[in-house]
């Protein structure tokens, strides 16, 4: 009758319990044998601290995210804008027969190239969100094109944006080779 009224204690953190419960929701104190006997605190118990660390995205994954989103809209929208505001060098004579005769075609290069190219990059996005195990060696490559390009002074051209993306990229590979990151993906 006096378990009726009152509810059990936990042995550890002394909160009342449901009846019935296998561990404490407080501290997480095994409340029968059973429990006690189970693999929370057995030889599996790395095992299931591993996986519940691995339940949790790394911050490398948003990082990359933003960068290969980021890069997948910019990079098209900044090559076609700067297509149509890009002042057309003229000859001698102020004319320029050739680049108003194929001025259209390269708009349409651009798009067969740029379309692929960004649609690639969103898939691999897609790879790396949902952990495959391949994306993490790709978003490392993807990393070191855009670093390499800016050191050898293709892009950004200005010197301040330069720095400050290279500083961005290296960043950004700093974090996606830590070892919790590499765990996340299994490549340890």
């Amino acid at each position: 009758m006096n378990q009726v009224n009152n509810p059990p204690h936990c042995p550890k953190c002394k909160e009342d319990v449901e009846e019935g419960r296998a561990f404490c929701p407080y501290c997480g104190e095994p409340l029968t044998v059973y429990a006690d006997a189970s693999d929370f605190k057995g030889p599996n118990a790395a095992k299931k601290e591993k996986v519940a660390r691995l339940d949790i995205k790394p911050p490398a994954i948003y990082e990359m995210m933003a960068l290969l989103i980021s890069w997948t809209l910019f990079s098209p929208v900044g090559s076609l804008v700067h297509l149509f505001t890009h002042r057309t060098v003229t000859n001698s004579s102020g004319t320029n027969y050739l680049n108003a005769s194929f001025g259209a075609l390269q708009v349409i290069f651009y798009a067969a190239f740029l379309i692929p190219v960004s649609l690639a990059i969103l898939f691999l996005a897609y790879s790396a969100w949902t952990q495959k195990r391949w994306a993490w060696n790709a978003c490392l490559l993807f990393l070191t094109v855009p670093l390499f390009s800016s050191l050898l002074g293709y892009w950004p051209a200005s010197g301040f944006w330069r720095l400050a993306w290279i500083l961005f990229i290296l960043h950004a590979g700093y974090f996606w080779l830590l070892a919790r990151t590499r765990e996340w993906y299994a490549c340890v």
